[in-house]
Formats: structure tokens, C-alpha cells, sequence
């Protein structure tokens, strides 16, 4: 049994009324809750009875109880107010698990191992649907270039680069926050001083407009002094540090860690879109070119950054190298770098570098894949072109709200 079938039988048994007996606990689901696309646990606001309780809060799912402390839930706050953990009928031991805020034990109940119909919030294409979604994923792409084709009329490549760039680095919950932060450091302001200024003190600046410095660490209270030095140049006021999330999200995707990247970023490449567009143009086989630009993302790590993810928080004792992983490199390749590439060669109606990018945009695979895409497509969970991808991010996005399934293309090529 795989993961996504027990979203469907806890579903199903929504509203049944059928009284569960599993060991000492009786169970009866009255509604399933919300099924998350997000990172965290699987439903949200479910309400059930358990022993004669009634409860209303987050269930997660797994095979088997062994799951639970094999994904580190036990250690992730944003899995803290789980209520119920629900595992397979194979599980022939399931046992209550525990997280480390919270001091009672989380019961664990084992489904019934009778399927039931799929639901409606799962997609039902299989593996005949990849080519499909692979046009939906040109299209994507096409319709973000659009929209940067439309802004290069007013705003600089570079300029694109650095606002949207902020945003890409906040995929995975801080994406309004980084937002927030362009207007707070705007592009004029960060491109005339990032070369004047020493790195340490451009690191300072992005990381005091943040909000995130403090003097937590002797690392922080030098950049905080550094920043105070600088803060009669700045023009705007900083962002308060309560809009920075770090519950459910990697150490390695922390605002402090992805800020003080970007800087160097900057002091390793003066115009990052324009090397990065100068490597694209050449055409070089596409493993070749991956290479390439792997090289231009790896930036090697200031000796306080090799072990910290935040700057408030202790040394980890294993080491980073670099600031940019494969799948952040992904997301600015497939976000940001090749729309706007293919915006500019449409601007300058070239057709055989635009059918070049598509082909390297069709070439490009992800380390991991989203959880939204895996709840969603569970059928094709197991795919990793990036085209592919997002071509199941459009259709969730565009047709996969309550009714749309009929003007579905993947639909419409099943009936």
C-alpha cells in the first residue's frame, strides 16, 4: 500500500457513520478535514470521535508507525498539534507516537484494508497522461514569459532578476516576505552600493532590512554594528522579523542562510542574469550546460555560514559547502532564469534560442518533489522532469478547482 491510498480511505469513511474497533479504540471519522498540498500533516481540521471524545484538528498518515520518526515529525513544530496518526492495515503493531513539544502520546489507529473510491481532491491520471502535462508545462512556461516580456518594457533583465530572484529564494513559505524585502532594499538602491561596500557589510544591510539581526551570536552583533553604520544610507524602514516563518521548512531554506547566499551571489557575479543568459546563449549540449550553470551557482560558504542555517541559533557540527543546492538552482532555472531568457529571445525573434531553452527547460530534472504534486498526481508521484511538474502545478492551479476537472485537458484526452 502506498501513501496516498490511505488519503482515499480516510476519506471515503468521512461521514459513514462506521464505528472502527481497532485494539481498544473505537474510531468514527464525521469529516475528513482538509487534505494539505502544503509541507505538513495530511489533513487539517478533520473531526472524529475516538473512545466517546469527539476532536477537530490535524491527522497524518502513514504506512506504518516506523514512518513517523523516519520523516522527523517528531522533531518538525509544524507536526506539534497532530491529534491522530493513522497507518495501514499491514501494520500489524501500530503503537502511539509522541512529538517532542507536546508531553501525551499521539494515538495510532490502523484503517480497514478495503480500497475505496478515489477522491475527488486526487487527480486519477496515470502514467498515459505524462505528455499532456508536459505541454502544460511549456505552457506554463510561455505565460510567465509573457509576463516578463510585458515588464521588460519598463524594467531592466537585471532589475527582473533581483525582485523576482527574492522571491524564488523564499519559495517554501517566505516567498512574501523576500517580496516585502525588494521594496525594503529596492534594485537601485542595492545595485550601486553592492560593489562599493565591503560583502560583510552588504550581508549586514540585506540581513538588518530583513529584521533578522540580533546579538544572539558575536557573528551578529558584528554584522548589527556594521548595519547601524550603514542605516543613514538606507531609505526605508526594516521589516519586522515576525513575518519570517521557519516552523515546516528545511534549515537549509531559512531566510538568514538564503540572504547572506544571495550577497555573495552578488560579489561573485556583477550581473548574475547576464552570465547566466551569456552561458544559455552559447547552446551547448544540454548536459554540458547544466554543468555550467551548476558551476555558476556554486559559491562556497563564509566560514560562519558552513555551520549555521540562522544567525540566532547554535553551530551544527556538519559542515555546507555551498549556499545553493540542486533543487534551489532548479527553482531559479525553471521560475525565473529560462522564462525570462525566452522572454528576451522572443523580443528579439529568436526562434532557435527559444526552441534551444525549451528543450533545456524539458531536460531539467528535480532532486525531490513537491508534496502538493504528490497528493494531487499520486499516479505519477514518482516523476522528476521538471516540465512535467509543472505541468501538473498548472493544471492543479488552473483546473483543478471544485468543477473545473471538464475543462481539463488530461481530462478531456480520457473521455
Amino acid at each position: 500500500m502506498q501513501e496516498f491510498q490511505l488519503y482515499h480511505q480516510w476519506q471515503a469513511l468521512a461521514g459513514s457513520k462506521k464505528d472502527l474497533v481497532n485494539g481498544r479504540h473505537h474510531l468514527q471519522i464525521l469529516e475528513s478535514g482538509e487534505l494539505q498540498t502544503a509541507r505538513g500533516p495530511d489533513f487539517r481540521s478533520a473531526r472524529f470521535i475516538l473512545n466517546g471524545v469527539t476532536y477537530q484538528g490535524d491527522v497524518e498518515c502513514h504506512v506504518t508507525t516506523a514512518d513517523w520518526y523516519r520523516h522527523q515529525h517528531h522533531l518538525d513544530p509544524a507536526y506539534s498539534n497532530v491529534l491522530l496518526h493513522v497507518v495501514a492495515s499491514t501494520d500489524t503493531h501500530p503503537r502511539p507516537v509522541m512529538h517532542q513539544q507536546r508531553a501525551q502520546n499521539i494515538p495510532t489507529i490502523a484503517l480497514p484494508a478495503e480500497m475505496a473510491t478515489l477522491s475527488r481532491n486526487v487527480c486519477q491520471a496515470g502514467i498515459e497522461a505524462v505528455a499532456d502535462f508536459q505541454e502544460l508545462g511549456i505552457e506554463s512556461m510561455h505565460q510567465k514569459s509573457t509576463r516578463l516580456e510585458h515588464l521588460l518594457q519598463t524594467f531592466s533583465s537585471e532589475h527582473l532578476f533581483y525582485d523576482l530572484g527574492l522571491q524564488v529564494l523564499g519559495y517554501g513559505c517566505n516567498e512574501n516576505g523576500f517580496r516585502l524585502l525588494a521594496e525594503r532594499l529596492p534594485w537601485s538602491w542595492f545595485h550601486h552600493f553592492v560593489h562599493k561596500l565591503p560583502q560583510q557589510s552588504m550581508e549586514a544591510i540585506c540581513l538588518g532590512q530583513a529584521g533578522l539581526l540580533s546579538e544572539a551570536t558575536e557573528y551578529s552583533e558584528k554584522l548589527m554594528f556594521l548595519f547601524r553604520q550603514a542605516r543613514p544610507k538606507l531609505e526605508f524602514n526594516s521589516l519586522p522579523n515576525d513575518i519570517w516563518r521557519y516552523s515546516g521548512i528545511r534549515p537549509f531554506n531559512y531566510p538568514d542562510f538564503r540572504l547572506a547566499g544571495w550577497t555573495q551571489l552578488y560579489y561573485m557575479h556583477t550581473s548574475p542574469f547576464s552570465s547566466l543568459n551569456y552561458i544559455l546563449s552559447q547552446r551547448l549540449p544540454l548536459n554540458k550546460v547544466r554543468g555550467e550553470i551548476k558551476h555558476f551557482f556554486s559559491i562556497p560558504c563564509s566560514d560562519f555560514w558552513q555551520t549555521h542555517y540562522r544567525l540566532d541559533a547554535q553551530a551544527h557540527k556538519q559542515r555546507i559547502s555551498t549556499y545553493f543546492g540542486k533543487a534551489r538552482i532548479a527553482e531559479f532555472l525553471i521560475n525565473l532564469v529560462i522564462p525570462l531568457a525566452y522572454a528576451m529571445a522572443r523580443k528579439n525573434k529568436s526562434t532557435g534560442f527559444m526552441e534551444y531553452l525549451e528543450s533545456f527547460y524539458s531536460h531539467i530534472r528535480l532532486p525531490g518533489l513537491y508534496s502538493q504534486v504528490k497528493k494531487r498526481f499520486p499516479f505519477l508521484a514518482n516523476n522528476h522532469r521538471a516540465v512535467v511538474v509543472q505541468g501538473m502545478l498548472f493544471a492543479r492551479r488552473t483546473y483543478c478547482s471544485e468543477g473545473s476537472c471538464a475543462k481539463c485537458p488530461i481530462f478531456r484526452e480520457k473521455h
